[in-house]
């Protein structure tokens, strides 16, 4: 009966874990034109640690303090390490968190499928989950260390629940070619940093499984009385791991981001100088029907730009819902991307072209009022001004061709070994206890 009612008392713990963590989400979507709360921030995390130990209690009858503080202290590292990094990078402003959650809602679509399938899986796991650990719970004898490994396991297991869903964003968001330089750091500062709490029941679950116990040692004495053995198989594995959902995503979004920009920047850049040609010409019968079918150019890149980008094309429709009427998340989304326009290239873009597109109509129409040789004078005037912007953009060029992401590339490589060694041994001493 004891038993029994050890097991409810589990149900509770793990129906009340997934309405706080379901609560907590929800706020924070909720605080999109708000700064999350860092009280907020720290429950997330406490949340899922607090969970795993009181279930371990409750299912295994092991309770180790030392254990509990050792891994809330250690979980502390990711506040410690994003306020170093906070201090040397300039803050975030309400634009940048304007951008990723603009930048996650395309993401999502964009893998609308996958994602779809992980979440349905990761939510078919949680129902099942207390199932499965029921099974081991009533055919062992508890506070055993046979039902403690086999309870830690299933807990371990139960963190990674909504972690490929999360993984896939993560990548996918420092991966695309849309985000500014300045965007794209401090995301990826902050998923390396994010990912130590989480980590850390990865570094558990390499040993609980057994993985740390096989292969290769490396062996390193910082002094005589403070040996360290760290796994080569764990140490490899976290820093891939660590590489693969971080410095590799970082390193090909910032390539494609630079590609990308060439590309708008060219074509503006092209923009410019057909105006300037026209307007340089001593040909006054020219300029409106040549400066026209340059507008006419103009307007259709722009509308070639929405049609072919899915995230624009969305952005549009949402646009012509009913204003204050719509549901306040299409609001939100509608307001971060206005927020944000001025980070994202594809609007910056956009936001050249209709500029250019209305200077257009104000030349043509200021031509038109004046004699021939007054709008040979005039065009040459402006022919000078496009010329100008031209070589401005072509500044612009050479410095984004010479853009090169090697310093974040070299931090984040230095921190995921680093972070991979701490966390392997951090790991291994957490299991020792368990053990013991």
């Amino acid at each position: 009966m004891h038993k029994v009612l050890l097991f409810i008392a589990f149900l509770v713990v793990y129906i009340f874990y997934g309405w706080v963590s379901y609560y907590l989400t929800q706020k924070n979507k909720a605080s999109l034109r708000t700064k999350v709360s860092f009280w907020r921030s720290e429950l997330t995390f406490l949340v899922g640690y607090l969970f795993f130990f009181v279930s371990l209690y409750l299912l295994s009858g092991l309770w180790i303090s030392r254990l509990v503080v050792f891994f809330l202290g250690a979980g502390q590292v990711a506040v410690v390490i994003s306020a170093m990094f906070g201090a040397l990078f300039a803050k975030r402003d309400e634009k940048f968190f304007a951008r990723v959650f603009w930048a996650s809602l395309e993401a999502s679509t964009k893998h609308l499928i996958i994602t779809a399938v992980l979440s349905f899986f990761a939510f078919l796991f949680f129902l099942v989950f207390p199932v499965a650990v029921g099974i081991v719970y009533f055919k062992h004898t508890i506070a055993t260390p046979e039902m403690t490994v086999m309870i830690t396991r299933c807990l371990i297991l139960m963190q990674f629940t909504f972690y490929p869903v999360s993984l896939l964003l993560m990548a996918s968001l420092l991966a695309s070619e849309n985000l500014d330089n300045d965007s794209r750091r401090h995301l990826f500062i902050d998923n390396l940093v994010g990912m130590i709490p989480t980590s850390l029941f990865l570094a558990l679950g390499l040993w609980a499984f057994g993985i740390g116990e096989r292969g290769a040692n490396i062996s390193l004495n910082l002094a005589r009385q403070v040996p360290l053995q760290f796994s080569v198989h764990i140490l490899v594995f976290l820093a891939v791991f660590f590489g693969l959902v971080t410095v590799v995503p970082y390193l090909v979004g910032s390539l494609r981001a630079k590609e990308w920009h060439v590309v708008l920047l060219g074509k503006e850049k092209a923009f410019v100088a057909a105006i300037a040609d026209v307007l340089r010409k001593p040909l006054a019968a020219s300029y409106t029907p040549r400066l026209t079918d340059v507008r006419q150019k103009i307007a259709a890149a722009r509308t070639k730009l929405t049609e072919e980008d899915a995230g624009l094309r969305n952005l549009e429709e949402f646009r012509k819902a009913e204003g204050d009427n719509a549901p306040k998340d299409l609001q939100d989304l509608v307001w971060a991307a206005d927020q944000s326009r001025s980070l994202d290239p594809r609007m910056k873009y956009e936001d050249a072209l209709i500029k250019l597109e209305g200077e257009l109509q104000e030349i043509v129409q200021d031509l038109q009022t004046r004699d021939e040789a007054s709008q040979v004078e005039k065009a040459s005037k402006w022919a000078q001004n496009y010329d100008s912007r031209k070589n401005e953009l072509t500044l612009d060029l050479e410095t984004t061709h010479k853009t090169k992401p090697t310093l974040m590339i070299g931090i984040g490589t230095a921190a995921t070994w680093i972070l991979s060694a701490v966390l392997s041994e951090v790991g291994k001493q957490a299991w020792a206890m368990l053990k013991r």
